[in-house]
């Protein structure tokens, strides 16, 4: 048997696949995929000469591209053999690293695969695939090796090339590029992308680095694994700077070119994980290494000689980044301007304002290019901002504050960082302006908060009802919250500080409002019952508590943080009242010292800090809680349970989603008094007969008008029919400064036929499932008349926020269902006032045609049964 020359091989009977791929690319020793039309997201103006290709555009090849199928008849059979082979050369190639005074197995393997493919290994049948996974299989050290002693060299390459077969050298040496992509990609993922975010995940989850480090163990092992990764990194750096002439790159050029083929959020969660106090702690950490073995000396060094790259890099990067958020930020304003759309603009400035803070935090500081490209950017949307005839310059005032709707006024008291760099408004008129649109929400918690304190003042309280107003008050104290927070109140965030204050200042004002009325009896008999208002406030806390651990269950958790913001703003409010009145004593005793005064001050300073004299709450307070707050609690076992899960919440949204098919024959005109004057609306007429000709609805509408004007009108409360027409003439004026033409449609929502339609259908879906229950488990479906309330809410896009509340009061008859689903007919107690009550939100689109629950309905209720029959 003939033996063939080194390089040739018996495997003719292969059939060689199609022609000979296109040249490959790269530059500087890292390899790139050209791609149409791709460009780089950022790139540093006037970059040197010496980064050769990689900022000019090209994507480093992360994620290599298949080329297109080939016809193949024999590829089935081929690919097992295809995967051995390619397999056997890369681990040939790899053990020429280690010895390369032994090159015959690896010039054998190429030899076969160079004559096999003419070159084109990729074209083998799963040739890419087989090449990835030999690679992955290779170890961190043998891929070091194979780039620096084999492959990533030129010298290295020919010496190899040359112990080749003349007349296969060309296709040998195209196997051989194609290895070489399959090593760059590898390469840098395991010596650059993966280290790196590691090393910001890391960095993220970890705490002060900088403490305790020589006795905390999570520390150590913290700094060992961050100073490996460092290391990593430094090593590949090293590597991919060398570029094919042999020339040194700088390790900021290869960490940029890296990012620029990095998704924007990646890229901006990398960052955010290297800003400049994380690199800080881990430099001050790694200065106390006690590195008493040379490996670890040498570890420790490569990551102190990378820190001193990393910081002025991400600084640097953070800019980049930036650039293209500048310029589409400068691209929205123009829009805005044109459009002279001002809730736009301040939108904008929002997200500049945003951009500022998130820049600033990753780079440590701004630049002045950046600072004046911000003033640019914000002079523009000030000047869109600003009232021409009142304000033509300066700071915007009080005429141009008052024109922008909550959220827009919102987004300029919030825009702190832009303050110092040209975002210049009257802080006092804008602070006042806030003042004057919260001051219902303050009448309406000011109200709850006596309606509370005369429910305790009585001689007998009654659970259901103080457990009724406790929740109203806080849902009431939530609202003023988050209507405080759209208007830029907590620039800094709402604290729980913040919900103290608000809480306090309620408290307050109503004590005082009792006492310019002459109701300060009110107050004293409240003190009588100081032991029952300190086992509310200890019951709250330890239901607020036990509570947590079940709203975190997954059936329960998006109306669990609703029903969480309940308990907690109720313990909250209870916790101020007991601190408020404890505080009014010192002033009581200098203004009474009768004998009955000095000994109700004394037994109320008695329970300050005691446990032992509180009061054993009646069943009757756990009954309504569950039926108030949709929490059952057991006081023994100190354990809570969530009756309503999400599911039962949800099954409400097909009723309401469905929408409502308009007919001519619907309109109704009606006239009503508006500042004075007759002012004529088209509405449903079934919002007519609940609105207009019954007082079964109220309404309330905030947002702004097409020309950027806020509108707004809250429900007063009227004490008389003509002063309801009266509120009801102004709540559809602002409701027509939102919706326009469009208001047919709305109001063709907001009426009983449809919203407590919905509601009592979807009730009854759930049969035994639904929330509102006797103690037994019995499930009420009420029915019958109701009254609604509507909120109105115009969001960004112009659609509406309806916060819709269906309260049906003292229900005399309803329907059940038992737990074993046997329909029965409950008659209730007429004198207990028996109600059932369901809050939900629902999106509207601007024409009424698109409607959407948003978020999970709440149910309240309160029932004394007096009969059932069958």
């Amino acid at each position: 048997m003939n033996t063939p020359p080194l390089g040739r091989t018996n495997a003719q009977s292969l059939q060689p696949p199609g022609p000979q791929p296109g040249p490959a690319h790269g530059a500087n020793n890292l390899t790139f995929n050209m791609e149409s039309g791709a460009e780089p997201r950022g790139g540093h103006a006037g970059a040197a000469s010496r980064r050769g290709g990689l900022l000019n555009g090209l994507k480093l090849l992360v994620s290599y591209a298949l080329p297109p199928a080939r016809t193949q008849q024999a590829a089935p059979a081929q690919a097992p053999t295809v995967k051995r082979l390619v397999r056997a050369l890369v681990g040939s190639l790899a053990a020429l690293a280690q010895a390369p005074e032994e090159p015959f197995k690896a010039v054998k393997e190429l030899a076969r695969l160079s004559e096999l493919s003419q070159g084109d290994l990729i074209g083998l049948p799963e040739g890419w695939k087989s090449l990835s996974s030999s690679m992955d299989e290779l170890q961190r050290a043998s891929l070091l090796a194979l780039r620096t002693k084999v492959l990533g060299r030129e010298e290295a390459l020919a010496a190899v090339l040359k112990q080749v077969s003349p007349d296969i050298s060309d296709q040998a040496a195209g196997v051989l590029t194609q290895i070489r992509k399959a090593l760059d990609e590898r390469f840098v993922n395991v010596f650059l992308r993966e280290p790196l975010e590691e090393l910001c995940t890391l960095l993220s989850l970890s705490s002060d680095l900088s403490l305790s480090l020589s006795s905390n163990a999570q520390v150590e092992d913290e700094r060992s694994k961050i100073a490996e990764l460092l290391s990593t990194l430094y090593t590949g750096l090293c590597e991919l700077c060398v570029n094919e002439g042999g020339r040194r790159l700088e390790f900021q050029d290869v960490l940029h070119a890296h990012f620029q083929t990095l998704p924007e959020s990646t890229a901006q969660r990398m960052l955010f994980g290297l800003r400049k106090t994380k690199l800080m702690d881990i430099h001050f950490m790694l200065s106390r290494w006690d590195t008493s073995t040379p490996d670890e000396a040498l570890i420790c060094g490569k990551s102190q000689g990378l820190l001193c790259t990393l910081r002025p890099w991400a600084r640097k990067e953070a800019f980049v980044q930036a650039q293209p958020a500048l310029r589409q930020v400068g691209k929205k304003l123009m829009q805005a301007e044109a459009a002279q759309d001002r809730r736009a603009g301040s939108k904008v400035l929002s997200d500049l304002d945003l951009l500022v803070n998130k820049t600033k935090e990753i780079a440590g500081g701004l630049t002045n290019e950046f600072i004046e490209d911000v003033r640019s950017l914000t002079k523009i949307g000030l000047n869109l901002l600003r009232d021409a005839k009142t304000n033509p310059a300066g700071p915007l005032n009080e005429h141009s504050l008052q024109r922008l709707d909550d959220a827009s006024l919102g987004h300029l008291r919030q825009a702190l960082r832009l303050h110092p760099l040209g975002l210049e408004l009257d802080l006092a008129a804008a602070d006042e302006i806030t003042r004057q649109r919260m001051e219902g929400h303050g009448r309406r918690a000011v109200q709850g908060m006596m309606d509370v304190l005369r429910t305790l003042a009585g001689e007998k309280v009654h659970m259901p009802a103080l457990l009724r107003q406790l929740r109203d008050l806080s849902g009431l104290e939530l609202r003023r919250l988050l209507h405080l927070v759209e208007l830029g109140q907590f620039a800094s965030g709402l604290t729980e500080n913040d919900c103290l204050t608000l809480a306090q200042e309620t408290c307050a004002q109503a004590v005082d409002q009792l006492s310019r009325t002459r109701q300060t009896v009110v107050v004293r008999n409240v003190m009588r019952h100081m032991s029952l208002l300190k086992s509310l406030e200890a019951a709250f806390g330890k239901i607020v508590s036990s509570t947590k651990p079940a709203l975190a269950q997954k059936a329960y958790q998006d109306g669990g943080m609703e029903i969480g913001l309940q308990l907690d703003a109720t313990y909250r409010l209870l916790s101020v009242m007991v601190e408020t009145l404890y505080g009014l004593l010192p002033e009581m005793m200098k203004r009474d010292n009768s004998e009955s005064a000095i000994e109700l001050c004394e037994q109320t300073l008695g329970l300050l800090g005691t446990l032992s004299d509180f009061e054993v709450l009646p069943g009757s307070f756990y009954s309504a809680l569950q039926d108030q707050y949709g929490v059952a609690y057991d006081p023994a076992a100190d354990r809570a349970t969530v009756v309503v899960t999400d599911a039962a919440r949800a099954a409400l949204a097909p009723e309401l989603e469905r929408g409502v098919l308009a007919s001519a024959d619907t309109a109704q005109r009606v006239a009503l008094v508006v500042d004075g004057q007759p002012r004529e609306f088209v509405v449903s007429r079934w919002f007519h007969e609940d609105g207009i000709e019954h007082d079964a609805i109220s309404l309330s509408v905030r947002g702004g008008a097409a020309d950027g004007r806020a509108v707004r009108f809250m429900w007063p409360d009227p004490a008389s029919p003509d002063a309801r027409l009266q509120a009801m003439g102004a709540a559809l004026q602002a409701l027509d400064q939102l919706a326009g033409v469009h208001i047919e449609s709305l109001t063709g929502l907001m009426n009983y036929k449809y919203m407590a339609g919905a509601v009592i259908k979807g009730l009854w879906g759930m049969g035994v499932h639904a929330p509102f229950k006797l103690a037994d488990g019995l499930a009420i479906h009420p029915d019958g008349k109701a009254e609604l309330d509507f909120d109105v809410k115009q969001n960004a896009d112009d659609s509406l926020d309806v916060e819709t509340t269906v309260t049906f009061s003292n229900i005399r008859k309803a329907r059940g269902v038992r737990p074993d689903g046997t329909l029965v007919f409950v008659t209730l107690n007429p004198e207990a006032a028996s109600w059932a009550q369901v809050r939900f939100t629902v999106n509207v689109s601007p024409d009424g045609g698109q409607i959407k629950v948003v978020g999970l309905p709440q149910f309240r209720h309160h029932f004394e049964l007096e009969s059932i029959q069958q």
